[in-house]
């Protein structure tokens, strides 16, 4: 069983947790008991960001190396993992975020089945043959991996929204730099072990424990510096609009999902118990 939980943790990057706190530190609350402490951090600032995505960068090129159908068994390592760490990666999520148990149990099976479905993804990943209008030419497509990802995400799905991001782009290939929510940096941390426990090298995946304002900064700095290749972001659509901003402006086109759409209306009849 791998370790999960933390009490003091910081950004990973190329597998190795931030010595210091340059963005400052936080403490994680347990917001049905606001006494009790779930981990205490270390923040980067937007140097540790542009630092991640360096060594992102520089892990890259050596994971896309690796047969398509061999980082496919990395992800199902890490989704077996996951299952065996079901009930505790939960009750953290509980803990951190404030989910019902069940709800959180509902959550984290949704890495699992994630990590399942793409499995096959890495024997699937086909190009095509074309037909050529010259003699003695064939046409070949090859489907290749972006380069490196910054994936940004909100706390109300903690595990299960960046889990969506991080397995589809690992398996292809590429490297990643997640930020997660401020207010649940502990998962965080916890999914980075889990992912790096399932094969994942530390420099594919990078976790930077940071705020807004200092993500941002870091995310424009990288992108000048091209050590950025596609920006993902689920949060506020106000945030979403500068990103979408910030990305045009390299060319980018951002995966960004944004705002809340899923009102729900409780009448008299309802069950409330249910």
């Amino acid at each position: 069983m791998t370790t999960i939980a933390a009490t003091e943790i910081a950004s990973i990057v190329d597998g190795k947790p931030l010595a210091d706190a340059p963005g400052g530190t936080l403490t994680s609350t347990n917001p049905a008991n606001t006494s009790e402490t779930v981990a205490e951090v270390r923040l980067g600032d937007a140097s540790t960001f542009v630092e991640a995505a360096r060594a992102a960068r520089a892990a890259q090129r050596a994971w896309a190396a690796v047969p398509a159908p061999a980082r496919g068994r990395v992800i199902a390592n890490v989704g077996r993992i996951v299952e065996a760490n079901k009930e505790a990666l939960s009750r953290l999520v509980t803990r951190e975020v404030g989910k019902p148990y069940a709800e959180s149990l509902g959550e984290v099976q949704e890495i699992i089945d994630t990590c399942d479905f793409f499995v096959g993804e890495g024997r699937r990943l086909y190009g095509q043959t074309v037909p050529s209008e010259m003699p003695d030419k064939q046409l070949f497509t090859f489907r290749m991996p972006v380069g490196v990802a910054a994936i940004i995400t909100a706390g109300n799905f903690p595990v299960a929204v960046p889990a969506w991001y991080l397995v589809p782009a690992i398996l292809c290939g590429n490297a990643v730099v997640w930020k997660p929510a401020e207010y649940s940096p502990a998962l965080g941390d916890a999914m980075a072990k889990l992912f790096h426990a399932g094969g994942v090298p530390g420099g594919v995946l990078n976790v930077v424990q940071a705020e807004g304002a200092a993500t941002f900064e870091g995310l424009e700095r990288a992108l000048s510096e091209r050590l950025v290749d596609k920006v993902g972001f689920t949060g506020s659509s106000a945030v979403g609009s500068k990103i979408g901003e910030l990305t045009g402006r390299h060319t980018q086109s951002p995966c960004l999902e944004l705002g809340g759409k899923n009102p729900m209306v409780v009448m008299d009849d309802a069950d409330v118990d249910l």
